[in-house]
């Protein structure tokens, strides 16, 4: 939902370990449906 506005998730000048406190906090919450499809996605190098 947020690409379709070009909304970004976070302000990484703003927030530089925000990417990986929104991994880890998937990682531990494993039962989150699409979970695994969530941190493939934030740990690409084309999501930024």
């Amino acid at each position: 939902m947020l690409d379709k506005y070009s909304m970004p998730l976070y302000n990484e000048q703003l927030e530089p370990n925000k990417k990986e406190e929104i991994i880890a906090y998937y990682q531990s919450h494993q039962e989150i449906d699409g979970v695994q499809e969530i941190i493939d996605l934030l740990g690409s190098e084309s999501f930024k």
